[in-house]
């Protein structure tokens, strides 16, 4: 432990205080010249100090250089050889390698660089720049304090040499936001700065003389004293930590955390001192396993969505074959029941592709504004019906209503999973709490993962939380995969809460879970408000099409061979004329051949996702010519989610599968508006 120095004479200047920041980052870079320009508060002009490899003071010159190497904003910018750089730009042809980084003021704005170059070609290391990074943090500090201070006794006690006093660099070493940690080649701590008290959540007086080692996970201390006797030997100034893989290091209540770390050695008075500079990077690895986490889910959406877009398909197939069979099958055939089974099979295939394309964010939305409360209300009976006896449902609603742009059954489909889920969690019964709350201005829960950049800033909240079993971190990381399941088999399909994940999502909203092994878990759901003030409600019950007579001219197209057949056949059996095209150019061949001269197109049915223009771009070239063409679009997958058109029933979608009736349904309720 170093004695505290006298206070150090009046008349130390910035720029002596500059000069010494320069020797110091001369010495532990072994850069051949060290440039330090700063616009200090209060100074019309820059202040510039530059080292040659002697520490002497030399004329400096390459001012512009460091400001064209900085215009792109960049906060540093290492050149490995300056021979890549056109001859004008240098300037000095002792040059051949030169790092520089911006110092900024508090405020952000440039008010100066720092530049290192050396005599010879040399590959920057990430210790070289860490060393840049903390050097400008440091010369930040100089600007601050003059800024904070402006008096000459705080200027010499703030940029006093850190090699001759720990006090007089104490106020440098401290406002840096990164940890400093000073020690002996012994491990033992003879610096410990604000940030390092923060980090490490213990006071300088209690880290001061003990070891580093009680900072360090046990099975890393024998390593770790190795490689600095490693390096205290090598004669090395600098270098980066964490080359053997991620490093961790643990605060004083015993909390491991990773960081990221550069050492780097100085000798002061003929001691050699140690360095470690430190960071945190807790939050850093947070953003970025949620990341991951997202581009995880997004290609899974991406494989679901494909997947489902084959099936249906060939249940769009299955279905109406077997619709076929039956129609062709006496009343007391036996094999009555095997088609029918054929149908069920289909119509529950159907109903996973479903829950396929939620979670990939591709089925088609009826999307309105809904009051929150009100279709929590409508689905409470059921809910309770669903989870039994056992389990006590508590409903919480907020006071004002919550009004979100969505799909009333797609809301129900969340709410029945996730009551689904908290009924299997609590075997022998339990509470289930369902609560809604409106949260202005973004304050959402810690739980939830940030909201995205430029999203809504009033929130409607909803969480459900159960008293069961909960979860390890195992399964809380697998949760919304699809097919990912704990139950028994046969108990459940993986689909569920992925399914919740993909519809929340497609509403722009977020969803988190919150879960410890005999805790229960809390499902948290955030969607954004809508300002509209206009809430309706969805239709219980479907108003029949007027039936019309089976003909009219049909525009058919469908890439899928065996669907356009099935389409053909009940469509001509019904008595309709088709024109068939495999994709959007036949179509509108096909388009301009009859819709003219009297041969008019009197409904256009086409699949959304095709090879080439999809069916909402073939509609967009048809309608420029014929406004009112009446158009069926028929989904199997849709890239991104599409919504339902509501202009005034121009427009209809039919969803795959379908069978033959809900065909034959739809095209006769087009026709019939527009006859």
């Amino acid at each position: 432990m170093t004695t505290r120095p006298e206070q150090p004479k009046r008349g130390i200047s910035a720029p002596h205080a500059m000069r010494q920041l320069a020797a110091l980052l001369r010495g532990a870079g072994a850069a051949h010249r060290v440039q330090l320009a700063l616009t200090l508060p209060g100074a019309e002009t820059p202040c510039v100090v530059a080292l040659d490899e002697h520490d002497a003071v030399v004329v400096p010159a390459l001012e512009t250089l460091a400001a064209t190497l900085l215009a792109d904003g960049a906060p540093l910018r290492c050149v490995d050889d300056t021979g890549t750089l056109p001859p004008e730009h240098v300037g000095d042809d002792t040059i051949r390698a030169l790092a520089v980084a911006r110092v900024c003021d508090a405020s952000g704005a440039m008010v100066g660089h720092l530049l290192l170059t050396a005599a010879t070609p040399r590959r920057w290391s990430d210790g070289d720049r860490a060393l840049l990074a903390q050097g400008a943090s440091l010369a930040q500090a100089i600007v601050e304090a003059t800024a904070r201070e402006r008096s000459e006794f705080e200027l010499r006690t703030m940029t006093a040499s850190f090699e001759e006093s720990e006090v007089r660099m104490a106020r440098i070493v401290n406002s840096a936001m990164d940890a400093i940690i000073s020690t002996t080649e012994q491990r033992e701590i003879v610096i410990f700065n604000a940030a390092a008290e923060r980090i490490f959540r213990v006071s300088a007086a209690d880290a001061i003389g003990t070891s580093i080692d009680r900072f360090l996970p046990p099975a890393l201390r024998d390593g770790h004293a190795r490689k600095i006797r490693e390096f205290a030997t090598t004669g090395a100034t600098t270098r980066g930590m964490g080359r053997d893989g991620p490093l961790r290091a643990i605060r004083a209540d015993g909390e491991g955390f990773p960081i990221e770390a550069t050492i780097s050695r100085t000798e002061v008075n003929g001691t050699a001192l140690l360095t470690v500079i430190l960071r945190d990077v807790t939050e850093r690895e947070k953003l970025e396993g949620q990341f991951r986490q997202s581009q995880k889910m997004e290609a899974m959406g991406r494989l679901a969505g494909g997947v489902a877009h084959d099936f249906n398909n060939l249940l769009t197939v299955i279905q109406s074959g077997a619709d076929f069979l039956l129609e062709d099958l006496p009343p007391n055939d036996a094999r009555r029941t095997d088609v029918e089974e054929i149908l069920g099979a289909a119509e529950r295939a159907a109903g996973l592709t479903r829950q396929l394309l939620a979670f990939s964010r591709k089925q088609v939305l009826e999307t309105r504004v809904l009051d929150l409360n009100a279709v929590i209300l409508d689905v409470e009976r059921l809910l309770r019906r669903v989870i039994g006896d056992d389990v006590d449902l508590r409903v919480h609603l907020a006071t004002d209503a919550p009004r979100v742009l969505a799909d009333a059954g797609q809301l129900e489909q969340i709410f029945m999973n996730l009551a689904v889920n908290a009924r299997d969690a609590m075997p022998d019964g339990g509470v289930l709490h369902l609560q809604t709350t409106v949260c202005l201005s973004g304050a959402l829960p810690a739980t939830l993962p940030p909201w995205p950049q430029g999203a809504a800033k009033h929130i409607a909240l909803m969480s459900m939380r159960d008293s069961g079993t909960g979860m390890t971190e195992a399964v809380k990381a697998r949760v919304f995969e699809p097919f990912f399941t704990t139950k028994d088999i046969g108990r459940g399909t993986g689909l569920g809460l992925s399914t919740v994940y993909g519809i929340v999502e497609q509403f722009g909203g977020l969803v988190a879970i919150d879960s410890a092994v005999g805790e229960g878990t809390t499902v948290w759901i955030a969607l954004p408000l809508t300002e509209s003030a206009m809430v309706a409600r969805h239709a219980t019950g479907a108003t029949p099409a007027p039936v019309v007579p089976s003909h009219g001219r049909i525009l058919l197209v469908e890439d899928d061979d065996a669907v356009r057949g099935v389409v053909q056949r009940v469509l001509g059996k019904a008595g309709y004329v088709l024109f068939e095209a495999r994709d959007a150019a036949e179509a509108q061949e096909i388009w301009r051949q009859q819709d003219g001269a009297g041969h008019g197109i009197d409904l256009v049915i086409t699949d959304v996702m095709m090879p080439g223009a999809t069916g909402h771009e073939l509609v967009h070239t048809l309608r420029n010519e014929r406004r009112d063409v009446p158009v069926l679009f028929t989904s199997g997958y849709l890239d991104g989610g599409e919504t339902r058109e509501t202009d005034g029933g121009t427009t209809c979608y039919l969803e795959k599968p379908f069978t033959s009736r809900r065909l034959l349904d739809e095209v006769r309720a087009l026709l019939a508006k527009h006859r």
